[in-house]
């Protein structure tokens, strides 16, 4: 008995030692998503129209970073890649849809000419957490959508989906955390 009390206030040490130490090592939810309400959020970018098969999203964000580290616009930490269609109709794979990469913005004159505005409007929005390299994001957007969202008490609103950057991006790194947005309603 004494050593099961031991051992498990060893094990309640170690994992609150390893979840001071390095926030992104502390243990991540990838599975349930917390609910926000957002207040709409104004980015600055460019983006690419098409379907979900050709657009190049590598391609939006190497021609975005080409275009802002130039620029003389207020930089900061944060960036956005967002995904929205005009169809208010159930998509298919023939879905016409914009990919936009962007920061966010409260400043509209001077903006560089490649780049534009667009609103990720207000609303309530599940809250997923990818944790590990962008390559392994698909998996992440997978479980979203072909498992979470049918099973859930929410289902999918018509709005922007979005992934949020901000500093615990490592790129490639498996400790890596991006968030995804995605705008839900209760069923």
């Amino acid at each position: 008995m004494k050593q099961t009390i031991f051992f498990l206030q060893v094990l309640i040490i170690l994992l609150l030692s390893g979840c001071a130490n390095n926030s992104n090592k502390a243990l991540i939810d990838t599975k349930n998503p917390r609910i926000e309400n957002l207040k709409n959020v104004d980015v600055i970018g460019i983006s690419e129209e098409g379907t979900i098969s050709q657009l190049s999203f590598p391609k939006v964000w190497n021609e975005f970073f080409a275009i802002y580290n130039k620029s003389s616009h207020e930089k900061n930490s944060i960036f956005y890649g967002i995904t929205y269609t005009k169809s208010l109709t159930a998509t298919n794979e023939n879905t016409i849809y914009t990919y936009m990469v962007g920061s966010p913005t409260n400043i509209y004159n001077s903006l560089p000419l490649e780049m534009k505005i667009h609103s990720i409007p207000d609303g309530e929005y599940a809250v997923f957490s990818h944790l590990g390299p962008v390559r392994d994001l698909t998996e992440t957007f997978n479980y979203i959508f072909g498992e979470w969202i049918p099973q859930s008490s929410y289902k999918r609103r018509n709005g922007d989906v979005f992934e949020y950057y901000d500093d615990r991006f490592r790129d490639e790194s498996y400790q890596s955390v991006i968030e995804i947005w995605v705008p839900v309603t209760k069923r």
